[in-house]
């Protein structure tokens, strides 16, 4: 039960770095004025700027493998519990476990626009997608 949890934190913290990042534009942040230390004000109105340039998107699409994410291991609770924390919606694409990486395949070769923006990946994986462009670069 603690590896389920620990798979299910750990699975949450990719989508709040995915869905905190996905915003293709990137704000620019202001050089450092003369007055800048003198005046307060200034930082707080640059701090606003910069969380109003995150754009929270409407709908975050995961797709799993089903081994550890089920509805058996209560999927569906954690998704009414994520909609409720984050406002976000998330929508999660389980294919069967013996033909996942088939339709994942199949979903990166059908074009960007039908790519869900989180997947589980075994470590063989990782390296051709990443050649082949489909996955963000974290770094």
């Amino acid at each position: 039960m603690k590896r389920v949890w620990g798979m299910l934190l750990a699975l949450i913290l990719c989508i709040s770095a995915v869905s905190g990042c996905g915003s293709e534009k990137k704000a620019e942040a202001p050089g450092p004025s003369a007055d800048a230390a003198s005046n307060p004000s200034d930082k707080e109105t640059e701090k606003e700027t910069k969380e109003k340039a995150v754009e929270k998107p409407e709908k975050i699409t995961m797709m799993v493998d089903g081994t550890v994410f089920t509805k058996e291991n209560a999927q569906d609770k954690f998704v009414e519990s994520w909609e409720k924390e984050t406002g976000i919606k998330l929508e999660v694409i389980q294919p069967d476990h013996d033909a996942y990486y088939d339709v994942l395949g199949q979903t990166f070769a059908s074009g960007a626009k039908n790519w869900p923006d989180v997947v589980i990946l075994a470590p063989d994986y990782y390296s051709g997608y990443a050649q082949e462009g489909a996955l963000w670069d974290m770094t």
